[in-house]
């Protein structure tokens, strides 16, 4: 059985987030204020943790072994965020 769930996100570098195994990101934007990222989600599945990057635009960090998800702008486009999820 799937579901599209919403997941709120911190502005942090780098967060653990629980979802079901295999979940499919669908979409990353913000929403009231806050940066949020969309899944596919099979309701049976095991529930695992996927590590995710919040990078704000203009600061260093590691894309090896990254998949981008999308990008978030916050207050009227003067903060944006791009965000990626470690796969090793």
């Amino acid at each position: 059985m799937s579901r599209i769930y919403r997941y709120v996100l911190k502005a942090v570098d780098v967060q653990d987030i629980e979802m079901s195994e295999g979940a499919q990101v669908i979409h990353v934007a913000a929403q009231f204020e806050n940066i949020c990222l969309w899944a596919v989600v099979d309701i049976t599945r095991p529930i695992v943790k996927r590590r995710i990057g919040v990078i704000p635009t203009g600061m260093d960090f590691i894309s090896e072994g990254t998949q981008y998800l999308g990008t978030a702008m916050l207050q009227g486009g003067n903060l944006v965020f791009h965000i990626f999820e470690k796969l090793t």
